[in-house]
């Protein structure tokens, strides 16, 4: 298989960067509205929608670009904790942003970094409506546990490891 420019040594660093330039289209059309709402404040004085876009900035920074991180980088650092898994590479595409990783995994073990991602989503979703009750950010974590659906990548993942784990001997299987 060719390898995709995009496709590279994964690091925490990548992840956190690479999140974020899938998500320039979106803040640059945020910074747009951002700058123009700005404008109008200074030319006529109204307020309302500058603090609209600094909020809707917040939730996209904190929300959006905040919760794919975590997910990045829960998945990040469940397979760096199989000693079995080689290396782990980055993949980007237009569309997606991916962890591949490259050595022997069990079932369960496929499992777990399955749900790593979203279970970390979770976590701080429960936590950001504990402290901030009321809140619309913890919505977007929350929402990250539908990556657990099959036809999603996390949740075939999940599926084509509890087929595996049914299996009369469960081996381990190479990820590539």
């Amino acid at each position: 298989m060719a390898r995709d420019s995009r496709d590279v040594p994964a690091s925490a660093r990548r992840v956190v960067a690479a999140v974020a330039i899938q998500l320039v289209p979106l803040l640059g059309l945020l910074a747009a509205f951002t700058l123009a709402a700005a404008g109008w404040w200074a030319a006529s004085g109204d307020a309302i929608p500058a603090q609209m876009f600094a909020r809707l900035t917040v939730v996209a920074v904190v929300g959006l670009l905040g919760s794919f991180v975590v997910h990045e980088l829960a998945h990040l650092g469940a397979l760096r904790r199989i000693r079995s898994v080689e290396s782990v590479r980055l993949e980007r595409t237009a569309w997606r942003l991916s962890l591949h990783a490259q050595g022997r995994m069990t079932p369960r073990q496929i499992a777990a970094v399955a749900v790593a991602g979203p279970g970390a989503c979770t976590l701080v979703g429960l936590a950001l409506a504990v402290l901030a009750p009321g809140s619309t950010l913890p919505w977007w974590y929350l929402a990250h546990l539908v990556a657990l659906v099959p036809p999603l990548g996390d949740g075939r993942a999940l599926v084509l490891a509890m087929r595996a784990a049914r299996r009369p001997h469960p081996t381990t299987t190479r990820r590539t």
